[in-house]
């Protein structure tokens, strides 16, 4: 049964100061199959007056035993990492929609709760805070009816790729990065079902790239992505 939760956030609020962080179309619940990671992501905007160094810290988390959570901002970080390292500038009305909290079920069925708090370095604005609600169905049914093969790209400022893939089989697969007219320019072997790969792509001009998962030369996921300068 599908848990439903309530979408909403909390402000903490200090005195003699006012929000000026908000969230961007922010969608903090996801209910689905427990064989597939998810992310959920959602924009973080500067509705101040003043250009802000914005961090973003797990600050709680209630986890599935088996599910494990790890969090992009700026970069992907390993599931060991609270706080995010490196800030991100927003200058005035700015948005970023660098932001992607995964949650991994490796096929357990369970509902996770992850809170991640959002602040300036600096201490100019305050604190943001987002609960996420995840809901990871098993069904034995979905799991022969629906495909196994899943696939997830982000790439940071730096140009490096975090991919996030699940493959059905690893019987002559791998990853390949092609552009627009269908020239592969970077390929990888894949050994394992599933995991997350870094992938440095700071060769690529700037423009629309596509991430394909192949096994025995069929093309079983895929997705678009856009390399910026």
């Amino acid at each position: 049964m599908k848990k439903i939760y309530l979408l909403g956030f909390i402000f903490i609020t200090k005195i003699g100061m006012s929000q000026t962080l908000a969230p961007v179309h922010p969608d903090l619940n996801y209910s689905g199959p427990d064989n597939i990671s998810h992310s959920i992501e959602f924009g973080i905007q500067n509705t101040g007056s003043t250009t802000l160094a914005v961090l973003v810290k797990r600050v709680s988390q209630t986890m599935t035993p088996g599910h494990e959570t790890y969090f992009c901002w700026f970069e992907c970080y390993d599931p060991s990492v609270y706080l995010s390292p490196v800030p991100i500038t927003l200058a005035p009305g700015e948005t970023t929609d660098n932001f992607h909290g995964w949650v991994t079920p490796a096929s357990i069925s369970g509902q996770d709760v992850v809170t991640y708090a959002f602040y300036d370095e600096g201490g100019n604005s305050d604190t943001l805070l987002l609960t996420l609600n995840y809901d990871f169905i098993h069904d034995g049914i979905s799991e022969f009816s629906r495909s196994k093969n899943s696939l997830n790209i982000f790439i940071n400022e730096n140009k490096t790729a975090t991919i996030n893939y699940v493959f059905e089989s690893t019987v002559n697969s791998k990853i390949q990065i092609s552009n627009m007219l269908g020239k592969v320019v970077k390929e990888v072997m894949i050994n394992n079902k599933s995991s997350n790969l870094r992938l440095p792509l700071g060769e690529l001009t700037s423009g629309v790239y596509f991430c394909n998962l192949v096994t025995d030369g069929k093309f079983v996921a895929a997705k678009k992505f856009f390399i910026t300068e």
